[in-house]
């Protein structure tokens, strides 16, 4: 069971924690790990350049060597079942199908943005547990 919201809507900025209970990590397309987590994911609107922006931030051992601990979103937005934080630049190092679709859909956020390798597009929040049980 997952919440259900009409997608493509703008949400305000706004701090707020989320504690996860697990994780997923999606690269090219694919998961590429999963499991249980107990990070505090912090977020907080902040101003930079004179733009409103989402500062997320977490700390858990066994994902800081894949994902950047500080990231900055450009708009935080609803999808059918979940509420995502996205960046998305109209020119990027990182051209894959999520970062064209949300152009398509949406726009860009922003004219351009070089990504790191540890540095995500978009971060998915599920506010509602699956139906899948962990292994």
């Amino acid at each position: 069971m997952f919440d259900k919201f009409e997608p493509f809507q703008g949400l305000q900025k706004q701090d707020f924690t989320f504690r996860p209970t697990r994780y997923e990590t999606w690269i090219g397309g694919k998961m590429v790990a999963n499991g249980k987590t107990n990070s505090i994911i912090s977020a907080k609107a902040v101003f930079i350049d004179g733009e409103e922006k989402m500062e997320v931030t977490f700390n858990d051992a066994q994902l800081n060597n894949e994902l950047a601990t500080r990231n900055i979103f450009d708009e935080f937005v609803t999808a059918t079942d979940r509420l995502q934080l996205i960046t998305i630049p109209n020119e990027t190092n990182n051209e894959n199908m999520g970062i064209m679709m949300f152009k398509m859909t949406i726009g860009a956020t922003r004219q351009s943005k070089n990504f790191t390798r540890n540095e995500p597009y978009c971060c998915n929040l599920f506010t509602l547990p699956s139906d899948k049980t962990d292994s």
